[in-house]
């Protein structure tokens, strides 16, 4: 019963702030909006399904089963077991009567401890609850991304923002994909709200929840996210022209996302050693030795070692995290699945490099600072991933964030058709 009511309750609640969200949307836009939010309840279902039946156990189980017992707990003695909670909330260890972990399953199992209070335990309930939050990240990106392409755009960036099978599926479940896409999402878009809008107060607070959030669940994606948004502030201030006072600004623009960005990298390092410059070859290598031994045949073998073996595996380590895997791959049912939205991306790329010249492409991302953020973001972002986990079973999951941007950013560059009368190019903003 108590399963029931929660359900039901989260039901009505999310669909009136999708209602709420979309009403001054047209209604293509409004349609879209509502199919993500749909594939996201259904994919809901397929993750407790899949991990279940086809895995026969995983991560989703792990969390709702500690949780639950983290939620009993919490209404047994709340003023006992609150602060321990806290700590798992941030990661720390924390004394419980059963195991427990450090590090960002135990801010996991926390977070579906308290989520647990509310909803009785329920593994459905839970799913829908986190997988609302990372569908509320990918709505926080393109309520960006519809201020900065033109209406001929919208149609096919809300596919690639709403409806890329792996990015709804893997941020559907009581994973660590679904609070880092959530957390993303509303980083991209108090990013965007702090440096190019007006609305600076709203950003900021935007950034204070979500950058926390991101950077204990998933510490890594803050590189790629801070690196490339330092690229973008500085794309849409890199003018030569205008007066005095522009060009001061400017310049004070970029000292403060230059001084922002060494801080948070330096703050990351400091937390996190095995991300820092010294150590992060050494950390892909162990996490290669890692996946090889643990996942056999499915796992690319990287034989360069160090820092500068690294490098040498970039190459390999981006064509593994954008196209594997290929067709002939495919092992089981996931990853045929899998090797169907890779082999989509890639014709959709041999496309673009078709219908585009390079000198055109290159003037398109010119044009357009978010097309630069993007870009990095993706290849930076792509480039790690493929390095730290270089099995086919990984690799789906942990780069489910990145193939949104991806996504957005092949369909960005893709001609419009040429029957339509519409500008060609994405408005440089």
């Amino acid at each position: 019963m108590t399963t029931f009511v929660s359900l039901s309750l989260l039901l009505v609640l999310s669909g009136l702030l999708v209602s709420r969200a979309t009403a001054k949307m047209r209604e293509i836009e409004r349609q879209i909006v509502w199919m993500g939010f749909a594939a996201h309840l259904v994919s809901a279902f397929a993750q407790v399904i899949v991990t279940t039946y086809f895995y026969g156990g995983g991560d989703i189980l792990l969390y709702s089963g500690a949780g639950r017992q983290v939620a009993q707990l919490l209404m047994e003695d709340f003023g006992t077991w609150a602060p321990r909670v806290a700590l798992l909330l941030a990661g720390d260890t924390a004394s419980f009567p059963f195991p427990v972990y450090w590090g960002s399953t135990a801010t996991m199992i926390g977070l579906s401890g308290l989520v647990s209070v509310f909803t009785g335990g329920s593994i459905i309930t839970l799913c829908m609850i986190f997988g609302t939050w990372a569908f509320s990240g990918q709505y926080a990106i393109y309520r960006v991304l519809r201020t900065i392409f033109p209406r001929e755009y919208l149609y096919r960036v809300q596919i690639a923002v709403f409806l890329v099978p792996s990015v709804v599926f893997w941020t559907s479940g009581v994973l660590k994909e679904a609070v880092a896409l959530g957390a993303l999402g509303w980083a991209f878009w108090g990013i965007h709200a702090v440096f190019f809008t007006d609305n600076r107060l709203r950003g900021v607070a935007a950034c204070l929840v979500a950058i926390p959030i991101l950077s204990t669940v998933r510490a890594f994606m803050l590189y790629p996210l801070v690196i490339s948004s330092g690229a973008w502030v500085y794309w849409h201030r890199r003018g030569t022209g205008g007066t005095s006072q522009d060009l001061l600004r400017r310049g004070l623009t970029m000292l403060v996302v230059g001084a922002f960005a060494i801080l948070v990298l330096n703050d990351l390092t400091e937390r996190y050693p095995r991300y820092s410059i010294e150590n992060v070859a050494e950390e892909a290598a162990n996490l290669q030795d890692l996946f090889s031994r643990n996942e056999g045949g499915s796992a690319i073998a990287y034989t360069q070692q160090g820092a500068a073996g690294q490098v040498q595996n970039l190459p390999i380590a981006l064509f593994s995290a954008l196209f594997r895997p290929l067709i002939f791959e495919v092992h089981n049912a996931t990853s045929f699945v899998t090797s169907l939205e890779t082999t989509a991306t890639t014709l959709l790329l041999l496309l673009v490099l078709y219908r585009r010249r390079a000198r055109s492409l290159a003037r398109i991302v010119a044009a357009s600072p978010f097309l630069v953020f993007s870009i990095s973001f993706v290849l930076i972002f792509a480039a790690a991933v493929g390095l730290a986990a270089p099995n086919l079973g990984s690799l789906s999951r942990y780069r489910s964030p990145v193939m949104l941007f991806y996504a957005v950013t092949l369909v960005a560059l893709l001609p419009l058709p040429r029957a339509k009368k519409a500008p060609a190019l994405p408005t440089p903003t």
